[in-house]
């Protein structure tokens, strides 16, 4: 009853934070959050996207092909809720709270720290990537959620046969729907698909097959469903870079003959960019000091964890493949001198194991990215470095130090404490800093513009300085344009070298790259200073 009464308010302790001022801060949806939203207003009005395709399994928006989990969820959302930006980023916000209870659950049902359980559920409650990411509307949060539950329910509950058969179900179900979210669970699914037959025994295949058959055609189906996405999703990892490309050229060019096949095979290079990358993102610069380049994905000068989960992480980590190796060693050495099979498994070890190849995998997609290392495609490996801290002051009590103490939680309180005064000075500054820093690329007040330009100017035709092509979409969603007037007016440019597709025209507003870019015609100009945006009449 304790415990119920502990991780309730620890899950009240998460929603208070997520949900504060969800809906103004950040001030503004971002592009691709105001993609979701006017493509979910046009799903739930007229059952079609923003380029008239009825009921999409692929969303084209500005031509970087939005998978349809968070949009058709926040359609349906608009049937219960206003059509507004608190609505659009609800379900970000009910994953990363749902979140906390899975964590929950899977350190209940572990060996390694079922005794830690609450300490991993408020580790997950207050840890920044966790509470950044649950107050965007960003479909690789949703997608967690739903991939870190089917792998609860795959990998980690036991149950009886019929409960086993309706969680293997259950878990395909939630599988599916992540990767139609977001594209790392599709990325990841193969190393999930071969890691059940070993968790459950290789030799005992009645208990594996029905969970790695469905997954394969889940795998199968979304493979043939997402051909469309190839081209341009490929245009964002290495192998399809132009900038490797060329490095990779002139890599060869280094050597002649057969060192040129063997030193500069485009296999071992690309191999080494994979493996420098996963290096990276266990930098302290990424997760601690400064996090992601990208100013959307973490707060400015903070990272995505915090010192006291990043070393305590570490240690885990390390600990975790000390104790598999020495079991490594000693059963197969045991074994080959004693030709005898050593039948001593332990459960914590097949767990450690398994959480350390989770681990590394969980990084694959973000490690053949171009600009990684990536904060939304390594979610996972946040969630599972997170729980290797826990693991550490675990393992800590098992040493003969810490024995000595009577009253084992008091390393428990200290890293505790330490979490807690790490995330208050965190959430003090995002709440009171953060609303005046917001960055500049999110275009604050962009909202109220354009909707006091409608109402003063009508009809009028308004030029738009845009030059990155995203401000149609905005403009669209802040206006709710009917979606008549919408496919009557929209104009779009043509594609660039990845595909995009910019919005040029949407009702009397046109979006230009410059300001001299402005007809005679349009009398009033709009362009931001990097501070504001000034409405200019000529």
């Amino acid at each position: 009853m304790k415990t119920k009464i502990i991780l309730l308010l620890i899950i009240l302790l998460g929603l208070v934070l997520r949900f504060y001022k969800l809906s103004s801060l950040p001030a503004i949806l971002n592009r691709d959050e105001a993609a979701i939203a006017f493509n979910a207003h046009l799903l739930n009005q007229v059952q079609k996207d923003e380029w008239g395709k009825s009921w999409p399994v692929i969303l084209e928006s500005f031509g970087d092909y939005k998978l349809p989990g968070y949009p058709y969820f926040t359609a349906a959302v608009f049937n219960l809720a206003p059509a507004n930006d608190l609505s659009v980023r609800l379900g970000s916000f009910l994953a990363g709270v749902i979140l906390i209870l899975v964590a929950f659950q899977i350190a209940q049902h572990s060996e390694l720290l079922h005794r830690q359980s609450l300490h991993f559920a408020l580790l997950i409650a207050i840890s920044p990537v966790f509470f950044f990411y649950s107050r965007i509307a960003f479909e690789a949060n949703f997608a967690l959620m739903l991939f870190v539950a089917s792998l609860f329910f795959l990998l980690f509950i036991e149950a009886s046969k019929t409960k086993r058969l309706f969680f293997d179900v259950l878990a395909i179900l939630l599988l599916l729907l992540a990767v139609f979210t977001y594209n790392s669970p599709f990325l990841l699914l193969p190393f999930v698909i071969l890691v059940i037959p070993v968790v459950r025994g290789m030799k005992k295949w009645r208990k594996w097959t029905l969970p790695v058959l469905g997954l394969l055609v889940v795998f199968v189906t979304s493979l043939i469903v997402f051909v469309p996405l190839t081209s341009q999703k490929s245009g964002v990892t290495i192998f399809s870079d132009e900038t490797t490309w060329t490095n990779l050229i002139q890599h060869r060019q280094q050597y002649s003959g057969i060192a040129q096949n063997i030193l500069g095979n485009k296999y071992l290079f690309y191999s080494q960019i994979i493996f420098k990358n996963f290096i990276s993102s266990f930098s302290t610069e990424f997760l601690v000091t400064k996090g992601s380049a990208h100013p959307w994905h973490s707060l400015n000068n903070f990272g995505h964890m915090h010192w006291g989960v990043y070393l305590f992480g570490l240690l885990g980590i390390i600990w975790s493949l000390v104790e598999t190796s020495n079991w490594f060693m000693h059963k197969f050495i045991y074994n080959k001198k004693h030709k005898k099979i050593n039948k001593r498994r332990s459960k914590s070890i097949k767990q450690e194991l398994l959480l350390l190849y989770l681990l590394f995998a969980s990084l694959f997609p973000a490690s053949v990215t171009v600009d990684a290392p990536h904060a939304t495609r390594s979610l996972l490996f946040f969630f599972i470095f997170t729980l290797f801290a826990v693991i550490a002051i675990e393992d800590l009590y098992h040493l003969e130090f810490f024995k000595k103490f009577d009253k084992k939680h008091l390393l428990t309180w200290f890293f505790v404490f330490i979490s807690i005064f790490e995330s208050s000075h965190y959430f003090y500054n995002y709440f009171t800093n953060y609303p005046n820093k917001q960055p500049e690329s999110l275009g604050v007040t962009f909202d109220k513009t354009i909707q006091n330009l409608d109402k003063k100017y009508l009809n009028q035709k308004i030029a738009i300085v845009d030059p990155d092509g995203y401000q149609y979409i905005l403009t669209s969603w802040y206006l709710k344009l009917a979606p008549q007037v919408y496919f009557d007016t929209v104009v779009r440019q043509l594609p660039d070298l990845i595909g995009f597709r910019y919005g040029e025209q949407v009702k009397n507003y046109h979006f230009i790259a410059d300001r001299e870019d402005r007809s005679e015609d349009e009398r009033i100009l709009v362009e931001w200073n990097g501070n504001e945006w000034l409405v200019t009449e000529y």
